[in-house]
C-alpha cells in the first residue's frame, strides 16, 4: 500500500505514521512531482479515497483519467463516481467492495474501462475549455454591448 500526499490533519496524520512505521507492506511518500505521481498512480491495483469531508477529488479525476479504478468513502464530495458502483460507507463494505473487485480480473478491468470512460464523457478537458471560452467570451461580448446602449 503506497499512502502519497500531504498529512493535511497532522494529529490524525501521526496516529497512521506510528500504526505504518515498521510496516513492510506500507509506504508513505509525503509529496511528489506531477510527473512520478502519475506513474506511480498508473501503475496501481486501484485508488483508495477514504476521506471523510472533502469536495469533489482531484485525485479521484486523475486515477480514473490514467484508468485507474477508485474505491471511496461514500460522502457529499464523492458522489459524482456513484454510478460506477464503487463508494463504501464503511470498513466493512470497503472490503467487501475490495474482494470482490480484487477477485475477478474481467470486472476489475470494467472498472477501469468505465473509469476511464466516465472522466471522458463527463469531465472532458476538451469541453470544459470550450465551455469557459463560451463563458468568457459571451461575457465580454454582453459587456461590449451593454457599453454601445
Amino acid at each position: 500500500l503506497l499512502i502519497i500526499g500531504p498529512a493535511i490533519d497532522l494529529e490524525y496524520a501521526e496516529t497512521i505514521f506510528a500504526r505504518i512505521k515498521d510496516s513492510k507492506n506500507v509506504c508513505y511518500l509525503p509529496l511528489l512531482k506531477q510527473e512520478e505521481l502519475f506513474k506511480r498512480v498508473s501503475q496501481a491495483l486501484c485508488t483508495i479515497n477514504c476521506s471523510t469531508s472533502e469536495g469533489q477529488s482531484a485525485a479521484i479525476l486523475e486515477s480514473m483519467a490514467l484508468g485507474v479504478p477508485v474505491l471511496a468513502r461514500n460522502i457529499g464530495g464523492n458522489q459524482f463516481i456513484e454510478s460506477l458502483g464503487t463508494l463504501y460507507n464503511c470498513p466493512d463494505t470497503f472490503c467487501k467492495s475490495f474482494k470482490e473487485n480484487c477477485s475477478d480480473a474481467e470486472r476489475w478491468l470494467k472498472a477501469s474501462h468505465d473509469a476511464l470512460n466516465f472522466v471522458k464523457e463527463h469531465h472532458s478537458p476538451a469541453v470544459e475549455r470550450d465551455f469557459y471560452i463560451n463563458t468568457v467570451n459571451g461575457a465580454l461580448q454582453n459587456k461590449i454591448n451593454n457599453n454601445r446602449d
